[in-house]
């Protein structure tokens, strides 16, 4: 079965999103995995989103990024130009594609005080 890994810089929303996404769609087909160029924890407006589209990301774990890991994927998809220019060296049988996107305006991955305003799905 192919391997594919979502990365980003810390792990705790777009990448794990990803996995959540591509885990929905792939089904058997691919074995999908997310990695941060550090763990910084799954931030809970990632879940809160998910759960909006019915996908559930809330078991997910936050995790760095390791050589061997990397060595054993099919395709790394890179989810932002600071993991791209940070991934450390690729195999030559793995295929990288870049999905660079702008980083949130907020990189803290602590609840906005006060509200959810800006979740979809939420009472805030």
């Amino acid at each position: 079965m192919k391997k594919i890994l979502f990365l980003c810089t810390g792990n705790c929303r777009r990448s794990p999103m990803a996995e959540g996404i591509a885990r929905h769609l792939a089904g058997d087909r691919f074995e999908v995995f997310s990695a941060g160029i550090e763990a910084n924890g799954i931030d809970a407006r990632a879940v809160k989103a998910m759960e909006t589209v019915g996908i559930d990301i809330s078991n997910q774990t936050s995790d760095p990024i390791d050589q061997q890991q990397l060595s054993s994927m099919d395709y790394v998809v890179t989810l932002c130009d600071d993991a791209k220019q940070r991934c450390p060296r690729l195999t030559p049988e793995c295929h990288c594609t870049a999905l660079a996107a702008a980083r949130p305006r907020s990189s803290r991955r602590e609840e906005p005080r006060g509200s959810d305003e800006g979740v979809p799905g939420s009472q805030g």
